[in-house]
């Protein structure tokens, strides 16, 4: 039997987790186009498409034709990217977009869009400062001597 790694949850997973009250208000103020598709695309786009052409979020969308996962259609897969103040893209979400999903990932999605300041502050947070990492490359100048 194959041992299955839980899933980390993404950064926009956690900051969601610890603001519900934001996510909450953009569901309730979409709620009534819930399950029209066309509608919510043409909705995100319009808040969306701004900050990806100002190159301050990127977006991997992947469109296949459909196939079950455990009695769901998936859609898309998708993943979102945020650059952060070093100017350096830090990877905020990501996953698999089924229908049953659709609604839950475009308030996601507004909610980038709306809180995008206070989302790159909690990303910057998170992320290692140089010098700090768990890990570092260690100086190999010593076994090979100078280039």
């Amino acid at each position: 039997m194959e041992h299955i790694e839980p899933k980390q949850p993404t950064l926009l997973e956690n900051y969601i987790e610890e603001n519900p009250e934001q996510l909450e208000r953009v569901k309730a103020r979409y709620r009534a186009k819930r399950g029209k598709s066309a509608l919510l695309l043409k909705e995100l786009l319009k808040l969306y498409q701004p900050l990806v052409d100002a190159d301050l979020v990127k977006h991997r969308i992947n469109k296949s034709t459909s196939f079950r996962v455990t009695g769901e259609y998936i859609q898309v897969a998708y993943r979102i990217a945020i650059r952060a103040s070093d100017g350096k893209w830090q990877g905020i979400d990501d996953g698999k977009e089924s229908i049953k999903r659709e609604f839950e990932n475009f308030a996601r999605r507004v909610l980038v869009v709306e809180r995008f300041d206070e989302i790159r502050a909690y990303v910057d947070a998170l992320r290692v400062k140089p010098g700090e990492a768990a890990y570092s490359v260690p100086d190999l100048t010593s076994i090979w001597g100078k280039r």
